[in-house]
C-alpha cells in the first residue's frame, strides 16, 4: 500500500486537498483507542498539506479541528457517521479537550425499546464539486444535524 501511494498517487508531488478515508480513528477526545501509525506511516507523504481524515469504527458525531499526534500527519479528524450500533452516552466528564481539539460533538440521545438511554445513530452524506467538499450530517430521523462546507 505505502509504495502505492508513494509511486502512483505521489501525493507530496501531485499536491492538492486531500480527504484520507478510514475504518479506525486517527485520534480521538473519548475514552476509545487511537491508531497513529498509518498517520506516521503518511508523513512522508504530506509534509506540509493539512488534510482531512474521516473514520468510521467510533460511532460518534465528532468534528476536531487541525491536530496531530505521536510524529504522525496534522489533520482534521471527523467521524464519518454515528450508525450502525448504540452509541454510548459521552458528557464532558467522559472526554478530555486535551488529547484532541473536539470542535463539535452530538451529545443528543434517544431511548432503546427497552429503554436504555444511548447516543442518536446517523450518517454523514459527503458531496466533491470540484475541490468543494461539502459534508451533510444526518440523523437517524433524517434531520440535518449538521452542515459543514470545507474548502
Amino acid at each position: 500500500m505505502i509504495s502505492w501511494v508513494r509511486n502512483i498517487v505521489r501525493p507530496n508531488i501531485n499536491v492538492k486537498p486531500t480527504l484520507l478515508l478510514s475504518h479506525h480513528l486517527y485520534y480521538t477526545a473519548f475514552k476509545d483507542q487511537s491508531y497513529a501509525r498509518p498517520a506516521k506511516q503518511l508523513a512522508e507523504f504530506f509534509p506540509t498539506q493539512n488534510l482531512i481524515w474521516m473514520w468510521g469504527h467510533e460511532h460518534r458525531l465528532a468534528i476536531y479541528d487541525l491536530f496531530s499526534i505521536d510524529g504522525g500527519i496534522k489533520a482534521y479528524g471527523r467521524c464519518l457517521g454515528h450508525g450502525g450500533m448504540p452509541v454510548d452516552v459521552s458528557t464532558a466528564d467522559n472526554f478530555k479537550l486535551s488529547k484532541a481539539p473536539l470542535l463539535l460533538y452530538d451529545s443528543s440521545t434517544h431511548k432503546l425499546d427497552d429503554g436504555t438511554e444511548v447516543g442518536r445513530n446517523g450518517f454523514v452524506v459527503l458531496t466533491l464539486d470540484d475541490f468543494m467538499l461539502t459534508l451533510d450530517y444526518r440523523d437517524l430521523t433524517r434531520q440535518d444535524t449538521s452542515r459543514i462546507a470545507v474548502a
